[in-house]
């Protein structure tokens, strides 16, 4: 479901179901080494050191033998002959440290399969690899690579709400009550790693290893540690990587996968990567997620090079589509869209649309590349007006998770494409209409002492950019208030309320959009409550907890507001009647006593009423003066 433009604004529209064929690519084989290798008979004991946690807050590897993972899921993983089911626990402890990880990836818990990899390649590298084999470690942490892309993506969900209340405690908490942080996967990836390839306990990119030739990883660990890069928003380290790769192995040894990659890093075929102003002419607001310096220095990457182009994915193709967009090259976009998809730039069928079963057939993520790179080109309605015909065209119908990632972006690309600083607004219309660049006003006031300057247009493209932002927003948020099934999206609600409700002059506040958000917010938070004595309830930050957050923040925004308008006594009846719960009642009455708002505001009340007097008496003696002199005046005619 996506949005359009009709004679009523944007307006929704519906999906047939489709069902996408998944398509992976194959690797190449490097050696006659078996996925099921023969199982180490090392009698050596391993001692597990953990070293990062307490050994409270995992349990042991001895321990790992009581549960034992299932005959379909050991079949299906094919990492040994062996009858996992016959093993007993007099077994040696490589081949019950493996039961162990078959268990965890079973059962999704892919921090604590990170954690017992760490320390298994801390405590005996080579019996690790002897039990597991090369291509099943490079499996395993693929899964924990994955997975720990998933989680960054969570926690990037959330923080709209811890930055929305400045908590850093709060923040601090959670990671405590956390089996593992992000940041030690990272490390614990990164050191595994490091002993895979050079055998030792310093860092990976210690500068003596910049260096060094790299011969002993599979072409699944180049995939595996460029995309983990990318992950980390590192474009850098993965270059790394993909050069070394290109040292150890020919081009035609490269998978789909790598030059899915490749299309990502070398020619910024990856959002995550931009460095863009998306509105620059009026805007100062950057879209850079990179922690380091990255510039490529590659030209388009010639598909015709690729020796087995059949075999490429949707995933390069939506790569190609992000650098079209990131580069500009909208013409050259819209002939490759209707080269593979048969689609022109007016969103009209010109050639095969593509079966529902064909490994190509566009998917959700294949339209937000879309939206993304042509938003950077096009006015917002026209990238929302061309994106309705292709989804109507190929009958796209996302989940309501997927519909939420949809709406998330159009939220977020809504005040992108509409923010505007007065500073620099001023110096685009003085452009527009023509005055001299070398004399270009830094001010309001030098505009005005330009002769060719037009005081009153300026006040009305204000004006348009004001209510184009405001209507936009307005737009978005229609879509999604009365939708009952729509997901609760920290995202969505803190862009609203922070560039939307936030961003109008107190004296212009319209007071019901205020209550609006409050009720959608209100039920929201029923839909997702969950007792706090619930087996439910976890120590992360629950969607009910994030809920309460953001109302408590908006709920003491609108106060501070009927403080700022100076209607004191609508203040207790508003905490009574809409706060959540009694201890909410408490909170934000202890609030105003804390930041002492009522003396505050009473304070410049007083103020703005002696400095209306004052001014009542200037104008009266001002009159007064007047008369006089005309009274003078008349006597001297006289």
């Amino acid at each position: 479901m996506l949005i359009q433009r009709g004679n009523n604004g944007i307006k929704l529209i519906e999906k047939v179901v489709k069902t996408n064929s998944n398509y992976s690519s194959c690797s190449v084989s490097l050696n006659n080494e078996d996925i099921s290798t023969t199982i180490s008979e090392a009698s050596t004991n391993i001692l597990i050191n953990q070293k990062t946690r307490s050994t409270t807050a995992y349990p042991k590897i001895q321990q790992y033998v009581s549960n034992l993972p299932s005959t379909k899921l050991t079949e299906s993983y094919n990492i040994s002959s062996i009858n996992c089911s016959k093993i007993s626990k007099s077994e040696n402890n490589e081949l019950k440290i493996k039961q162990e990880i078959i268990k965890l990836a079973e059962n999704y818990d892919f921090k604590n399969l990170c954690v017992v990899f760490n320390a298994w390649s801390e405590s005996n590298l080579d019996a690790m690899i002897g039990t597991l084999g090369r291509s099943q470690i490079s499996y395993y942490l693929n899964l924990i690579i994955s997975n720990y892309k998933k989680n960054l993506i969570a926690n990037y969900k959330i923080s709209p709400v811890l930055k929305s209340l400045n908590r850093v405690k709060l923040q601090k908490s959670i990671d405590k009550n956390l089996p593992i942080t992000h940041k030690e996967v990272r490390d614990n990836i990164r050191k595994i790693y490091n002993r895979l390839i050079f055998n030792d306990d310093s860092h990976l990119y210690d500068k003596s290893k910049k260096f060094k030739e790299v011969q002993n990883l599979l072409i699944s660990d180049y995939e595996n540690l460029i995309e983990f890069e990318l992950n980390n928003f590192k474009p850098d380290l993965a270059s790394f990587w993909l050069k070394k790769f290109q040292k150890q192995y020919n081009q035609d040894q490269i998978t789909s996968k790598l030059w899915e990659l490749i299309m990502k890093l070398e020619n910024l075929g990856d959002f995550r990567i931009w460095d863009i102003y998306p509105n620059r002419e009026l805007s100062d607001l950057r879209i850079n997620n990179k922690f380091c310096y990255y510039r490529n220095n590659k030209t388009f990457l010639d598909i015709n090079c690729i020796p087995n182009k059949s075999d490429l994915s949707l995933d390069f193709h939506i790569s190609v589509v992000y650098y079209f967009g990131y580069t500009k090259q909208l013409k050259n976009l819209f002939s490759y869209l209707e080269i593979i998809l048969g689609i022109n730039s007016q969103g009209e069928r010109t050639g095969t649309i593509l079966d529902s079963t064909h490994k190509l057939f566009p998917d959700v993520k294949f339209l937000i590349a879309l939206f993304q790179s042509l938003i950077l080109n096009l006015e917002f309605y026209q990238t929302i007006n061309f994106i309705n015909k292709f989804q109507n065209l190929y009958n796209i119908n996302p989940t309501m998770y997927e519909k939420c990632k949809i709406y998330e972006m159009i939220f977020k690309w809504a005040n992108l494409k509409t923010h505007f600083i007065e500073s620099k607004a001023l110096k685009y219309y003085c452009k527009e209409i023509g005055m001299d660049q070398s004399i270009s006003p830094n001010s309001l006031k030098d505009a005005q002492n330009n002769i060719n300057f037009d005081y009153e247009g300026y006040l009305q493209f204000i004006e348009k950019l004001k209510q184009e932002r405001i209507e936009t927003f307005k737009q978005c948020w229609n879509l999604i208030k009365n939708d009952d099934e729509f997901p609760f999206s920290s995202l969505i609600y803190k862009t609203y309320i922070d560039y939307y409700l936030k961003e109008q002059e107190v004296e212009n506040i319209n007071e019901s959009d205020y209550y609006e958000i409050m009720r959608n917010l209100q039920l929201k938070y029923e839909k997702y409550f969950i007792d706090s004595q619930s087996f439910t309830s976890n120590s992360s930050i629950r969607i009910d907890k994030q809920i309460i957050t953001i109302y408590t923040e908006i709920l003491k925004d609108f106060i501070e507001i009927k403080f700022k308008q100076f209607k004191f006594g609508q203040i207790i009846p508003l905490i009574n009647e809409w706060s959540l719960d009694d201890e909410m009642i408490m909170e934000l009455k202890s609030w105003i006593q804390k930041e002492n708002l009522i003396r505050t505001y009473k304070l410049q009340l007083e103020q703005k009423r002696t400095e209306f007097i004052n001014s009542l008496q200037k104008y009266d003696n001002d009159d007064y003066d007047d008369n006089d002199k005309n009274d003078e005046k008349l006597l001297n005619l006289i």
